[in-house]
C-alpha cells in the first residue's frame, strides 16, 4: 500500500495539523519548490503526529526527494530518487533508467499520463546491471493501460510498491 500524501505550503503555518505516520509530506517553500519527506514510525502511540513536532524533532522525517517531485516525460530519460514521473507514451515507447547508485528506500513512481502504455510500452531499465527489478536481472516492460506504480530500492533489488 502506498503512503498517503499530505501537501503544505509551509510547515510553520500548519503547526497543529495532525498527519498519520508513514505518510509522504510534500512542503513547498517560498519559491514554490516542493520537497518530500517521509514521516517515520517514531512519532507516537496514536499513529499520528503534529506538524509542529516534525519541525521540532527532525529525526521523525527522512528526506525523500529534493526540489523536483514530479516530471512530465515523453522521451528516454534517467530517473532520480524521489521522482514522480508522468509518462507519455502516446507517440513512442519511453525508456526510463533507474538511478545507478540508489540507497536503500529510494523510490521512483510512474503514472501512465496518457493511457497509452498498452499501445507504446514503458521500459524501466536497471541503472546498473548489478541491480535487479523484482528479483530479476532484466529490465521491466510495462504495457498495462492506465497503470500507476512505484519501485522502492532495498539491498540490490527494486521492488514494486
Amino acid at each position: 500500500m502506498k503512503a498517503p500524501i499530505f501537501k503544505f505550503k509551509n510547515l510553520d503555518s500548519t503547526g497543529l495539523d495532525r498527519v498519520p505516520v508513514n505518510c509522504l509530506i510534500v512542503v513547498e517553500d517560498s519559491e514554490d519548490k516542493p520537497s518530500q519527506f517521509l514521516l517515520k514510525d517514531k512519532t507516537g502511540i496514536d499513529n499520528t503526529t503534529r506538524i509542529r513536532d516534525i519541525i521540532d524533532d527532525v529525526s521523525k522525517i527522512e528526506l525523500v526527494g529534493k526540489d523536483t517531485i514530479k516530471k512530465e516525460v515523453n522521451s528516454n530519460t534517467a530517473a532520480n530518487p524521489g521522482d514522480l514521473l508522468f509518462v507519455d507514451t502516446s507517440s513512442n515507447t519511453v525508456e526510463i533508467t533507474l538511478p545507478s547508485n540508489p540507497k536503500n528506500f529510494d523510490r521512483v513512481e510512474f503514472i501512465d499520463s496518457t493511457s497509452s502504455f498498452e499501445t507504446n510500452a514503458l521500459i524501466v531499465k536497471r541503472g546498473d546491471n548489478t541491480h535487479k527489478i523484482m528479483g530479476l536481472e532484466e529490465d521491466m516492460t510495462v504495457n498495462t493501460k492506465n497503470i500507476s506504480f512505484g519501485l522502492i530500492y532495498k539491498d540490490g533489488d527494486w521492488r514494486l510498491i
